[in-house]
């Protein structure tokens, strides 16, 4: 990452630090899978969240569910392209539909036990927003919670991880054009803790504005930060 506005700092600086092998700044599903990813390769991680656990993250919101290739990926492509009216990056797309089944089928499925909602047949996919057929994994109406609660109680469990919880991420540590980790803020104490890789997973904006489906606290922290680092910020 491109040297920014960031804080630049060496750890001898500080009376008071921590190390990781990888900090994940975010406690979504999405900060929860790269924390998860990560131990898997067997770095110890430390998640850092300013939520408060479960339901303060929006994964615990989100209703939908999730959706599988099934049999014809380049269908599935065609249906997030058109979802999105086209501005979706083809190339995270198709990273998406080569991975999307492996991942419910590994992750969420063998390792969590999220139990999808079944039929007489199988699982009982449903059919959303500019997909040609149906192909949505869900739980009752309450998917984010599913697998969000279960993913959290995993890693809690998880030798490798270590997740702080009321810790909030305020500022990008730099070192000679690089990204080393991030000042964390828990109870009025600021700590810098270091890292050999970081990873932002802090969400959206939609707490900026008067009106929003997103919970407290989605203030795109992770963006600015990234955006003060020197990094390419895209919608």
């Amino acid at each position: 990452m491109a040297e920014g506005d960031t804080e630049s700092v060496e750890p001898e600086e500080y009376d008071d630090y921590r190390t990781t092998d990888v900090l994940v700044v975010g406690s979504g599903i999405a900060g929860l899978a790269a924390a998860l990813g990560a131990a898997r390769e067997g770095a110890d991680v430390t998640v850092a969240t300013k939520a408060t656990r479960p339901e303060g993250a929006s994964s615990w919101w989100a209703q939908g569910g999730i959706a599988v290739s099934r049999d014809d990926p380049d269908q599935f492509k065609r249906d997030i392209l058109a979802a999105s009216a086209d501005t979706a990056d083809p190339e995270a797309v198709d990273v998406l539909v080569d991975e999307a089944n492996r991942a419910v089928e590994d992750v969420l499925v063998d390792t969590l036990d999220v139990a999808f909602d079944t039929n007489g047949s199988g699982w009982d996919f449903g059919r959303e927003a500019a997909h040609d057929e149906p192909r949505i994994l869900h739980v009752d109406a309450a998917t984010g919670k599913a697998i969000h609660v279960p993913f959290l109680n995993y890693l809690d469990d998880h030798d490798a991880v270590e997740i702080r919880d009321d810790t909030a991420a305020l500022d990008l540590v730099a070192h000679e054009g690089m990204v080393h980790g991030a000042l964390l803020e828990h109870e009025g104490a600021v700590t810098p803790t270091f890292a050999g890789a970081t990873v932002l997973a802090t969400g959206g904006i939609g707490d900026l504005y008067p009106r929003s489906t997103n919970p407290d606290g989605s203030t795109g922290d992770g963006i600015a930060m990234a955006a003060l680092a020197g990094a390419d910020v895209e919608d």
